[in-house]
């Protein structure tokens, strides 16, 4: 039976914010993948944008290699239903610290469906960006600086909801607050708060 890992690039990349089916007894493995971009798009299910991949040969973005049953993956589809799963080949993924994956490895990522412009409908969440950056910042301020670098979109509004987060996962982040905030000013292109 193949070895099979989910890539997370949002909030999965938080150790805090997976399911149990992908909370992995050994942990996470920081890796990047080629032939993807990674974008802000509007989920209109939830009424605010969330960071999606589709195909785009010159493209990179980070995130995380998560084991995962062959079975769960049923349970996954279903949490992810307004995406496609796709195969990633794995000459494409390299993993952060040069090891390398077991042969048979198969690596699998849910991929957009539709692209839609975030817009003040559907602006980005402070509560669902700082999870992201949380967990990003499990693996270093250069692993966050590389999400924000290869996230496309950062000109669609930011909703300021931390006091009363609407993100329906919300963790308390408030510990890194001060580091997610740096790492959002120096970084050009980021979007103002509404």
């Amino acid at each position: 039976m193949a070895n099979e890992f989910l890539f997370g690039y949002g909030s999965l990349i938080n150790s805090n914010a997976r399911p149990e089916i992908v909370t992995p007894q050994n942990g996470a493995l920081p890796a990047f993948v080629s032939g993807y971009r990674r974008f802000w798009n509007s989920y209109s299910l939830s009424g605010y944008a969330v960071v999606a991949i589709e195909p785009e040969t010159l493209s990179r973005c980070n995130g995380v290699l998560l084991p995962v049953a062959q079975e769960d993956f049923l349970k996954l589809d279903a949490r992810e239903a307004q995406y496609d799963r796709v195969q990633i080949n794995t000459k494409d993924c390299a993993l952060q610290n040069g090891m390398s994956l077991p042969a048979d490895s198969r690596i699998w990522a849910y991929a957009v469906r539709v692209t839609v412009t975030p817009d003040e409908h559907s602006p980005i969440l402070q509560s669902y960006l700082d999870v992201i950056l949380q967990g990003c910042l499990e693996y270093g301020e250069d692993f966050a600086e590389e999400f924000i670098k290869t996230t496309h979109g950062w000109d669609a509004p930011r909703k300021a909801d931390r006091e009363h987060p609407l993100y329906v996962r919300a963790l308390n982040t408030s510990k890194d607050y001060e580091k997610i905030e740096k790492l959002l000013s120096q970084s050009s292109g980021t979007a103002p708060r509404l």
